[in-house]
């Protein structure tokens, strides 16, 4: 064979190889994805300090990678009202083959012992989650 059919047949054979390489790194990239986000059992979190703005990006941040999130905040508080008015926004936004994050507000002062100790199966039943 001449020179130019090695060089061809050398080209031919660097493109296949980064192709397969290409293929096998977004293959790894899936399964490592699946592995950290949660998918049909989605695991459910509890965010307390949802009236800052810390406790608030924590929660909106979970659910919209996947997560069931409780978002525990002071009654009557901007916490609750900012967590509903993202929801709702996000709900909105979501497109039909996608899953809407779920976020669920949960009245919670963490000061008080008594309302720490009320489960919160009541208001995750409540919101459908």
């Amino acid at each position: 064979m001449d020179p130019l059919t090695w060089l061809s047949l050398g080209l031919q054979l660097a493109a296949l190889c980064c192709i397969v390489g290409a293929l096998l790194l977004y293959l790894l990239r899936k399964v490592r994805v699946a592995e950290v986000l949660p998918t049909d059992g989605a695991k459910t979190v509890l965010v307390t300090s949802v009236d800052t703005a810390l406790g608030l990006q924590i929660a909106t941040y979970l659910s919209d990678r996947g997560w069931r999130v409780i978002a525990g905040c002071r009654s009557g508080g901007l916490g609750a009202r900012l967590a509903e008015s993202w929801l709702q926004a996000h709900v909105a936004a979501t497109p039909e083959d996608q899953q809407p994050p779920r976020l669920a507000t949960l009245e919670l002062d963490v000061a008080r012992a008594a309302q720490c100790a009320q489960p919160a199966g009541k208001s995750t039943s409540q919101s459908g989650f």
